[in-house]
């Protein structure tokens, strides 16, 4: 595992996600609740420092120094980022859990699913970040 990987494992470790190697990953079910819990967020944030001496802070907006603030969700944003930098991504997946018979209202289950990230996608991200710095 180089630098990266080793960081990248940091943080899901900190979420309670345990991997060796990255193709463990895919197919991993992470709970939004897990993602957006100010407890999580105080944990991951803590590594900003050495995420920084790995990756440029100007092409990740979770190294930002007010990105606490100007996310909405910055614990999702951050892990969405380091997964894609490592050639993962990060689906988000809504899932009917029936309805609720008092309020009729329907029960959702918010969840995101670690995938590979396919070669054309790869395209896509390498020349949009080309085209942002012309």
């Amino acid at each position: 595992m180089n630098g990266k990987q080793l960081l990248l494992k940091d943080l899901l470790n900190r979420i309670g996600i345990e991997f060796n190697v990255l193709q463990e990953l895919i197919g991993i079910v992470i709970e939004r609740d897990d993602l957006v819990s100010s407890k999580n967020i105080e944990r991951m944030y803590e590594l900003v420092p050495k995420l920084k001496n790995e990756y440029h802070s100007d092409m990740f907006s979770c190294l930002h120094g007010n990105s606490l603030q100007k996310q909405r969700y910055p614990g999702v944003c951050m892990v969405r980022q380091m997964l894609k930098a490592n050639g993962l991504l990060l689906k988000p997946k809504v899932v009917s859990m029936g309805y609720d018979k008092k309020t009729s209202k329907k029960l959702l289950r918010r969840i995101y699913v670690i995938s590979e990230l396919h070669e054309d996608e790869m395209m896509n991200a390498a020349t949009a970040t080309t085209e942002e710095e012309l």
